[in-house]
């Protein structure tokens, strides 16, 4: 792999933390899951759109749109489920079900794109694999009180590990679909049309509901929303430039082993969530996976 591929990768995977972290922050501050995700969506679109006019071709061909059309559904949908499963539960009982993606990728990508990874990486996704279940497992022993004492709700937990476990099927399949689309448009074009439609898509859906007055009120506070803005730019425009030179199970894979980690981190400073011994082994479990897909 090459080296720029490598820091790509690592880039869109710290990216992608920050902004698993800022919008729980924000789902704290705005619980309904609609509201928030379009002001979420519609605030990264200046940046996304400022992007793609700095592309150096700006030609989208006729075979783009089936693959983009459908991964904009994805990300609508996906956008919606993860927020309301942050709401519901804590980040660290929930994000470590993403962990399923990358093996979902992998199958996705075989079917898809024709990927084949290496016996090294495939041992690597399954490592990670691993360490998020134990991650899941030890999470699941912690159900019974909050770091500050206040009990969970069982059925919320549940309610947001189901969510979290369709938002990992969708973007497995939407990883694969981005791939497709960007093989029809520059990864600027694609990321400027993916954020204009499903910002569009999300703001009719709040029409919809009656709630695109709070859609609104959220917009009209953007220092509020702009370092989540900030980190969902350049996690998928750093993501879309690597998965045109790697494997797209292996990006996923190292990109959940970053993210995993940095959950736990970010629940521990900023959320008050507990990080015990078998917390860290998974981590380090994780970090071995990491480093057989990038020897691989």
């Amino acid at each position: 792999m090459q080296p720029s591929t490598i820091w790509l990768i690592a880039a869109s995977s710290l990216a992608w933390a920050g902004f698993d972290a800022t919008r729980k922050q924000l789902a704290r501050e705005t619980p309904a899951a609609l509201s928030l995700s379009a002001a979420l969506v519609t605030s990264q679109v200046p940046a996304f759109v400022g992007y793609g006019l700095l592309a150096s071709s700006r030609r989208i061909a006729i075979g783009y749109w089936l693959p983009g059309l459908v991964a904009a559904a994805l990300n609508v949908v996906a956008n919606l489920a993860f927020i309301e499963a942050v709401v519901v539960a804590p980040l660290s009982l929930t994000v470590p079900y993403l962990s399923l993606t990358p093996v979902l990728t992998a199958l996705a990508a075989f079917v898809m794109l024709g990927e084949r990874p290496r016996a090294l990486q495939i041992a690597g996704i399954a490592a990670v694999v691993a360490g998020a279940g134990l991650l899941a497992w030890r999470g699941a022993s912690q159900t019974q009180a909050r770091a500050g004492g206040d009990p969970l709700d069982p059925a919320k937990v549940r309610r947001g590990r189901w969510l979290m476990i369709s938002v990992a099927a969708l973007w497995a399949i939407n990883g694969p679909v981005d791939k497709l689309a960007i093989r029809h448009a520059p990864p600027e074009m694609h990321a400027a049309v993916q954020s204009t439609v499903v910002a569009l898509g999300l703001l009719l859906l709040a029409a919809l509901r009656g709630q695109l007055r709070a859609t609104g009120q959220r917009l009209a506070r953007p220092l509020g929303l702009l370092p989540s803005a900030l980190f969902a730019a350049a996690a998928l425009i750093t993501q879309l430039h690597a998965i045109q030179s790697a494997l797209v199970g292996l990006f996923d894979a190292i990109k959940r082993a970053v993210g995993l980690v940095g959950a736990l981190i970010n629940g521990r400073l900023f959320f008050g969530e507990p990080i015990g011994w078998a917390k860290v082994i998974a981590a380090l479990v994780m970090a071995g996976g990491v480093a057989a897909l990038l020897l691989g």
